[in-house]
């Protein structure tokens, strides 16, 4: 399990900042702070992440149109166990967690069941330990996003990318 104390936490993200954004803190747009969490959880992440690397043993590769994922950022903090440190070193830093994840955009990877399936077919591989893979179609618009106009159903471009790449993108 991963152990993220508030103080390193905090040096980190503070660090992170400076590096994407040459800017303290202080600063950042809600945008910009969503976006640098996002890159240091990911980075205590990998260092997890690189000893599930799969060599000789077998693994699972799921094809799938779809990927229903849902938003990232609350999830990975819950299932890392590590809320509590980050809620309490963004507040230290006078940032609102709850604020900050709802500027997360909803991936535009899927938008019916067989894109929920496929989620939860990687969500149940990875809570028994079955190595695997997801691949899917990255859309630019996502698949689109529904709306009623006069009673009739009408399908828009999903834009979930218009700030730039998804900042758990690998």
């Amino acid at each position: 399990m991963i152990s993220i104390s508030k103080k390193k936490f905090k040096h980190a993200f503070k660090t992170k900042m400076y590096s994407l954004y040459a800017q303290p803190v202080e600063e950042a747009s809600k945008d910009e702070i969503f976006r640098v969490l996002c890159c240091v959880i990911k980075d205590f992440i990998a260092k997890e992440w690189v000893g599930t690397r799969i060599d000789k043993e077998k693994a699972v590769f799921y094809f799938s149109m779809e990927f229903l994922i849902g938003r990232q950022l609350e999830s990975n903090l819950l299932n890392l166990d590590v809320e509590h440190e980050i809620e309490q070193g963004l507040k230290e830093l006078g940032i609102n967690l709850d604020e900050i994840i709802e500027t997360e955009p909803d991936p535009g990877l899927g938008n019916g069941g067989l894109g929920r399936l496929a989620a939860c077919f990687l969500d149940s591989m990875a809570s028994v330990g079955i190595s695997g893979h997801g691949y899917g179609i990255r859309y630019k618009y996502g698949l689109f996003e529904q709306k009623f106009v006069n009673g009739t159903q009408v399908e828009l471009p999903d834009n979930w990318l218009k700030n730039g790449q998804y900042p758990w993108e690998t």
